[in-house]
C-alpha cells in the first residue's frame, strides 16, 4: 500500500497515457473522469477516498478497464450494456443502472 495523497487531476494528463493505477492510496476529492486522454485503455482509482458524484458517460472508448470500487463516491450512475461488464464501484455509494 502506497502512501500517496491530496487531490488526483486526471483532466490534463498525456494524450499517449494508456494505463493509469492510483490504487491502494490516500487521493481525495473529486474525480472528473469527463477528459482522460483518448488511449487510456484501463484505469485503477480504487481503495482511495474519492467523493462525490461521478460522470461515466465521457470515456474513451478504448477503455477496457475501470476500477472505483472502495472509495466514498456517492450517486446513480447509468452504464450502457458497453460499460456493464468492465466498470467495478464495489464497497461505494454508487448505484449502477443498467441501460440498454
Amino acid at each position: 500500500k502506497n502512501q500517496l495523497s491530496g487531490s488526483a487531476v486526471l483532466t490534463q494528463l498525456p494524450a499517449s497515457l494508456e494505463v493509469l493505477n492510483l490504487l491502494d492510496n490516500q487521493f481525495s476529492g473529486a474525480l472528473d473522469l469527463t477528459r482522460l486522454p483518448p488511449n487510456m485503455s484501463h484505469l485503477y482509482a480504487g481503495n482511495n477516498s474519492f467523493s462525490g458524484t461521478v460522470d461515466l458517460s465521457h470515456l474513451p472508448q478504448g477503455l477496457r478497464r475501470l476500477c472505483l470500487s472502495e472509495n466514498e463516491l456517492s450517486g446513480k450512475v447509468f452504464i450502457s450494456d458497453a460499460l456493464f461488464d468492465y466498470v467495478e464501484v464495489e464497497n461505494t455509494k454508487l448505484i449502477k443502472r443498467h441501460m440498454k
